[in-house]
């Protein structure tokens, strides 16, 4: 599958959010992928995953596993509930990521967080590909590094301020009772 690549460097130190943003400002693509510096994705992923794509109807966009550390990292079948996420490397429509307005350049961290809480806030819901596509660098430790700060803390209360009594559960097919946590609880 031939790609285009985007490379955003941030010089000026304005953030992930801001980066993110202009590259998907550039972007001619039916299709977004973003990936960190340190991140790499197998080489049949845009493959595997615009197949899933299709596989879901053109209904979802798609995440996958990732490897960490020599090891399978399994992404939850319903991510942004009950304290599960997915890591920000998925396969999304451009115009899906346009209509909510890209991420919030604000945010020092968990900017993807929010990008994916405004995308499943907007009804664009995220399916599973049950396979390694993608290895997480840095050991993880890049995003371990702002939990048990007052950043965390305060990327919460925005969370709550913006998002909060939006019930995340039901983006993804049939929820079950417990699923139906609000945002900006833990």
């Amino acid at each position: 599958v031939a790609c285009s690549h985007i490379v955003i460097e941030d010089t000026d130190g304005r953030g992930p959010g801001w980066a993110r943003n202009q590259g998907l400002a550039q972007v001619a693509t039916n299709f977004v992928a973003f990936l960190d510096a340190d991140d790499q994705i197998a080489p049949t992923w845009a493959e595997e995953t615009l197949a899933a794509f299709e596989a879901h109807g053109r209904q979802r966009y798609i995440y996958t596993d990732h490897l960490q550390d020599d090891r399978v990292i399994a992404a939850p079948d319903k991510p942004w509930v009950r304290g599960t996420w997915h890591v920000i490397t998925a396969l999304l429509p451009t115009a899906w990521a346009r209509a909510v307005g890209g991420f919030d350049p604000t945010l020092p961290a968990f900017e993807d967080t929010g990008f994916y809480i405004k995308l499943q806030a907007a009804r664009y819901c995220g399916a599973r590909l049950a396979r390694p596509l993608f290895t997480y660098g840095a050991g993880g430790e890049r995003s371990a590094r702002w939990h048990s700060t007052p950043v965390y803390d305060a990327a919460m209360r925005y969370f709550s301020r913006n998002y909060g009594g939006r019930y995340m559960g039901s983006c993804c097919g049939d929820p079950q009772p417990g699923d139906l946590i609000a945002i900006g609880e833990r």
